[in-house]
């Protein structure tokens, strides 16, 4: 499941500056969305995969926010190749910077939530005490 549509880069960058990477005839490079999307989402997955703890499955079924927005960067990146102008190479680093602090355990993610975790199912029991105030006790009053 890729996790930027051609739809989610062009509402962040615009289909002017899609159209200006993707040249209508086939590239020489091979540069397509569909590659730079795939090399996107393998780096966001490496990094997560790596985090400690972990108790979600990888690829993700629903992209939080903030993760849309940084495997957007690296897909802008992936198809600027080594002609990235320095904002793209910002943005690129500022997301690989991102994913390192989520990958060590010193960033969490909102809306990256762990898979249920199958375990045991317990009954709930309670115990009573005795009543303090019976009918007995309270007859004099």
């Amino acid at each position: 499941m890729p996790y930027v549509a051609t739809s989610d880069f062009i509402a962040r960058f615009g289909q002017r500056e899609l159209d200006q990477l993707l040249p209508t005839a086939p590239a020489d490079d091979g540069r397509t969305f569909t590659a730079a999307e795939a090399d996107a989402s393998a780096i966001v997955d490496s990094y997560l995969a790596s985090r400690p703890g972990r108790t979600y499955s990888l690829p993700l079924v629903t992209l939080p926010p903030r993760l849309l927005e940084v495997a957007a960067d690296l897909v802008r990146y992936e198809l600027y190749g080594h002609a990235a102008p320095e904002e793209v190479e910002t943005r690129r680093d500022a997301a690989i910077a991102f994913l390192e602090k989520v990958a060590k355990g010193e960033l969490t993610v909102a809306g990256l939530t762990p898979e249920p975790v199958p375990g045991e199912v317990f009954a709930v029991s309670y115990a009573a005490k005795d009543r303090v105030f019976t009918d007995d006790a309270l007859a004099g009053f």
